[in-house]
């Protein structure tokens, strides 16, 4: 197996990132590269040192090998949804991790992820090109002053936030608007 072939290299590599030396860790693993194509343990670790080291270009593309070569192995996936959420790509970091769970649906570190995705995409900020009140992280959109609170319900009259599409006071939908006009 051409893999054997550079075991302590891997190794040394393994060691460098537990010690801090992501730079020391690439550098092994790019000089066995070429032989180790088809690991994805490989491009997991290279995910990795790329990802301590900054190269968020790099370690991008050494997860997405790592989960072409094997998309079934839970960690490539947990693994890469970590960095995404990292680089605040939560809505592929949720697509990762979500994969992650379908594999082990009862994995405690993949459920913590995916919480911790969930309230980042929550506490997003919202915020309007117009000059429209800023909703910050962690505030309820509801609790916004001015336009943010304009959509009203045409069946309970409650005003909803803007982007709503169901009814908050009566669970009912509530259809888009069919024409915007623009005010001059």
């Amino acid at each position: 197996m051409p893999g054997s072939l550079h075991a302590a290299e891997l190794t040394r590599a393994r060691d460098a990132m537990r010690s801090g030396q992501a730079v020391t860790a690439i550098a092994i693993l790019k000089q066995i590269e070429p032989e180790m194509a088809a690991r994805s343990d490989f491009y997991e670790l290279m995910g990795m040192a790329q990802t301590v080291a900054g190269n968020n270009t790099a370690a991008r593309d050494a997860f997405r090998k790592a989960t072409r070569i094997e998309p079934g192995k839970f960690s490539v996936h947990y693994n890469y949804a970590v960095f995404l959420l990292k680089i605040g790509d939560e809505d592929e970091a949720t697509e990762e991790n979500q994969t992650a769970l379908m594999i082990e649906p009862g994995n405690a570190n993949a459920v913590a992820l995916q919480a911790k995705i969930r309230t980042r995409i929550q506490d997003r900020d919202y915020v309007s090109e117009e000059g429209f009140e800023a909703v910050g992280a962690g505030k309820n959109p509801m609790n916004a002053s001015g336009r943010w609170t304009n959509l009203q319900c045409p069946t309970c009259g409650h005003k909803n936030f803007m982007t709503a599409r169901v009814c908050k006071n009566c669970q009912s939908y509530i259809p888009e608007m069919d024409e915007i006009i623009p005010v001059e």
